[in-house]
């Protein structure tokens, strides 16, 4: 796949996984704007890690961007639009790419080019083991936060690889805003289910 033109959404400690979603209020004017012609355009929106005092080499009208390189991407689902024009969304990540360049767009958000980055998806056998305990600490968390048994068991079926089910883990039950973004740079899912199991088991949630 080639390289692609981005809108870029810089959140503060703010990670989007691929294959996961993420629900955001839309509420300052250049970023209505940015959803507004995301959605008109059919154009993707990376959701960036932003940490002040960092720079990415991403810049925009002449501002540094203090946003992470590595983001997810996806498309704009629109869930309610208000009348004051402020809006509540869900980015539907279907991906992750390297924030190479901006483009001056004239725009009041940033506009970047960006290349995509393949993960290596396939689960070592030597792994399966581990992804069925994370897979039971996921269904332990739904328990306590999700009080409808259905609710819980259809989420569950539509984890259909590997990629899904530890992404969803990394994107709920990792606390840490920073090892987030750690395991979303890791490009390897054994890498990452490996980093996973042992952050969750240090943090209790995997009884």
């Amino acid at each position: 796949m080639s390289d692609i033109d981005v809108f870029v959404f810089p959140l503060p400690r703010v990670t989007l996984f691929p294959r996961t979603s993420k629900p955001l209020n839309i509420f300052e004017p250049r970023y209505i704007k940015m959803v507004n012609d995301a959605l008109a355009g059919n154009v993707r929106i990376a959701l960036a890690y932003a940490e002040p005092g960092r720079s990415s080499g991403v810049k925009a009208a002449g501002v540094q961007a203090h946003v992470r390189s590595i983001s997810g991407v996806g498309f704009v689902q629109l869930v309610e639009r208000r009348p004051d024009g402020t809006m509540l969304i869900t980015l539907e990540s279907d991906g992750k790419v390297h924030l190479d360049l901006a483009v001056e767009s004239g725009e009041p958000y940033i506009k970047a080019r960006a290349s995509w980055i393949r993960d290596d998806a396939t689960l070592a056998p030597q792994n399966i083991f581990v992804m069925n305990r994370l897979l039971k600490a996921l269904g332990h968390w739904l328990t306590m936060h999700v009080p409808d048994e259905a609710t819980r068991a259809g989420f569950m079926q539509n984890l259909k690889t590997a990629e899904q089910r530890v992404n969803v883990i990394c994107s709920l039950m990792v606390l840490d805003s920073d090892l987030q973004q750690t395991l979303l740079e890791m490009n390897s899912i054994n890498d990452r289910v490996e980093a996973l199991a042992l952050a969750i088991e240090s943090e209790g949630t995997a009884q």
